[in-house]
């Protein structure tokens, strides 16, 4: 991978003893994006899916310190709200990219273990059979994670481990005392993964959008004014070279 030497100048910025051990990313903008260029909803996508892959590599490549990569992919308001035809062009490209990685010597050298959040039994037959080939392929890795967050929203996430929960107390197998935050945690779909340390959302929107949110509490924000498909190795940077000037307080 040849940087540039703007590039090469803010690596040289950052302390890699700070980096974020978890980052979480809102890849925004892609529909904007693709209108602003005259071109339909999907040019913006594929797009948006080279930008995600130069990114990813850059970061596995160049920034060891980040261990943790939760992509939002696709919100399951978006999936709702979206029309049936852009649908499955997302879901093609999804298929694609999910076998390309599963090829990639990349993830295979360096242990990226793959996995998936939401309510993935919405998504259609032929692209589960992948994500499964995916998962299976990385199954035994544990140096680096990556996350896809797919038909992803943290209400329906929280709501969702408050019935496992409920329905153990039920059948007594745990106690209402037993109820506590970490109880909790190890019922939602981001159960055994630390909280981000710092969540990107490019596009200029300034809110998370139902990301993770039982984590968040304490996460740090950068919002880019750059749509995602503008979005690049020197946007990434300047996000966390801002991070690391951040004093994190945890509430204290």
């Amino acid at each position: 991978m040849k940087l540039s030497k703007k590039v090469e100048k803010l690596i040289h910025q950052l302390d890699m003893s700070k980096l974020p051990t978890h980052l979480g990313i809102i890849p925004d903008g892609n529909r904007r994006w693709a209108k602003k260029h005259g071109k339909p909803p999907s040019y913006g996508h594929l797009k948006g899916r080279y930008v995600f892959e130069r990114i990813l590599k850059f970061i596995v490549r160049k920034l060891p310190g980040i261990k943790i990569i939760t992509i939002y992919a696709m919100s399951l308001d978006n999936f709702l709200k979206r029309s049936s035809r852009e649908r499955t062009f997302l879901f093609k490209l999804f298929k694609e990219s999910f076998e390309k990685l599963k090829k990639e010597k990349l993830i295979h050298e360096l242990k990226v273990k793959v996995s998936f959040f939401g309510k993935l039994e919405m998504l259609p037959a032929d692209l589960l059979k992948v994500m499964e080939e995916l998962l299976l392929a990385t199954k035994d890795y544990n140096e680096r994670f990556l996350n896809f967050c797919i038909c992803y929203d943290g209400r329906e996430e929280i709501s969702h481990a408050c019935k496992e929960i409920a329905e153990k107390v039920l059948r007594k197998e745990i106690s209402p005392e037993e109820i506590d935050e970490n109880l909790v945690k190890n019922h939602l779909y981001t159960k055994g993964f630390s909280p981000p340390d710092l969540i990107i959302r490019s596009g200029g929107e300034k809110r998370i959008s139902s990301f993770l949110l039982y984590d968040v509490g304490y996460s740090e924000l950068y919002f880019s004014a750059k749509l995602w498909p503008e979005f690049d190795e020197i946007e990434l940077l300047k996000a966390i070279i801002d991070y690391e000037t951040r004093e994190r307080r945890f509430g204290k």
